[in-house]
């Protein structure tokens, strides 16, 4: 037998306006969000201004809103408590400024005439750069003049790459809202060196292909570096090299500023030299640098039982005041890990079971606190413990 329901449709609202610009003319081609504030089921509405910016959302549920507008080169800030069945609502677009500038080669003043240029934040209290903001390459312009829109009100600077050059910045500038900011000039160096040697530290030999890289000074290798990193947080040039036969290294074309320089060669440990600075013209020496073996640590992860846990993640980290280093590895089928070419000094060794789906998500830091040794390493020296883990309250 059929059932009957019967349904009471809520007569749909709506909001209606005008999009402006700075002199008041209607602004067409604007996308106009409105979100609910008011937590009406399905109250959200979008559309794009007409061609004298006029604009109409509707099917909205009754309520408060707040719009949103996204225009290429004009900012607003969102328009808060806009009541439903409005059709007055004015949205004002403030024009974003713009900068314009050269990029020369220091050294002859001539324009380049490929480069590429983009412009970054700067924070005035600490001096440092921020993340991009704008980008353009610039392919055969004879005045080397380049052009940039859409820039937010604020401070910044303009940073210029070209091939056969080191990255170089200009002076900081503001950029004012509604404003072409003029005259920015990026000059072109060859920036500076650094140059060294790598040597096997108990034969005294060449250390021939091991891996030398520059990052930004006291770098460390943590997921909060590499959120800044790419970010382009850092001003110093990203550069990495081998070493030849002689074990010799020159890294080239650096931006003058203060480096961390680390070394790396499968079956030694990696060698880190920071405070290395480097300026425009002559190279950095940084001497000859020591690759030494380390030590090996092996053990087991046992279980409750004495039972060997296979999959167990076993990390060992430096508790040396100023010194950072970590290593990690798994526990195979036998429970047995391995930790090759780690440095000298003290750590901490510890070991966690593999996760489960239905194990507690603190379950690892548990394991970690019941299981944690400090150790004492030499180099040249092996070393084995086990790492005892017990039974966890969710098991």
């Amino acid at each position: 037998e059929p059932v009957q329901w019967d349904f009471d449709l809520e007569v749909g609202h709506r909001i209606a306006g005008q999009v402006l610009g700075p002199d008041r003319s209607g602004v067409p081609g604007v996308r106009i969000d409105a979100i609910s504030q008011s937590g009406t089921t399905g109250s959200r509405g979008s559309t794009v201004s007409g061609k004298d910016g006029e604009f109409l959302i509707e099917d909205l549920g009754e309520g408060i809103y707040t719009l949103r507008a996204q225009a290429e080169g004009y900012q607003t800030a969102p328009l808060q408590r806009v009541e439903t069945d409005r059709t007055d609502v004015e949205i004002l677009l403030a024009e974003q400024g713009g900068v314009e500038g050269r990029v020369v080669d220091a050294a002859t003043g001539k324009p380049m005439r490929g480069f590429t240029v983009r412009i970054r934040t700067l924070h005035p209290r600490n001096v440092s750069w921020g993340g991009e903001v704008a980008k353009t390459t610039v392919r055969d312009q004879a005045d080397g003049s380049f052009r940039l829109g859409g820039i937010s009100e604020g401070d910044y600077v303009a940073e210029a790459f070209a091939r056969g050059y080191a990255s170089s910045f200009s002076a900081p500038f503001h950029v004012d809202q509604g404003i072409q900011t003029r005259d920015v000039v990026v000059r072109l160096t060859k920036g500076g060196t650094i140059h060294g040697k790598v040597l096997d530290a108990y034969t005294g030999q060449p250390v021939q292909g091991a891996i030398v890289r520059t990052n930004e000074n006291n770098y460390v290798d943590s997921e909060i570096m590499l959120i800044l990193n790419s970010m382009g947080s850092s001003a110093t040039s990203k550069a990495s090299t081998k070493t030849d036969a002689n074990g010799e290294f020159t890294l080239s074309l650096l931006t003058p500023d203060t480096y961390q320089v680390r070394v790396e060669k499968p079956g030694y440990t990696t060698l880190i030299l920071n405070d290395v600075s480097v300026d425009d013209g002559p190279a950095t020496e940084v001497g000859s640098f020591s690759l030494s073996k380390g030590a090996i640590v092996t053990g087991t992860v046992l279980g409750p039982d004495d039972e060997p846990i296979a999959g167990a993640q076993v990390t060992m980290r430096s508790t040396d005041s100023g010194v950072f280093g970590s290593y990690e590895t798994r526990t195979d089928a036998h429970g047995n890990f391995v930790l090759e070419n780690a440095k000298a000094g003290t750590f901490s060794l510890a070991a966690s079971r593999p996760p489960t789906p239905n194990s507690n998500p603190f379950a690892p830091v548990i394991d970690i606190q019941n299981s944690e040794i400090e150790i004492t390493l030499a180099d040249g020296g092996t070393y084995q413990y086990e790492l005892r883990l017990p039974a966890r309250a969710d098991n």
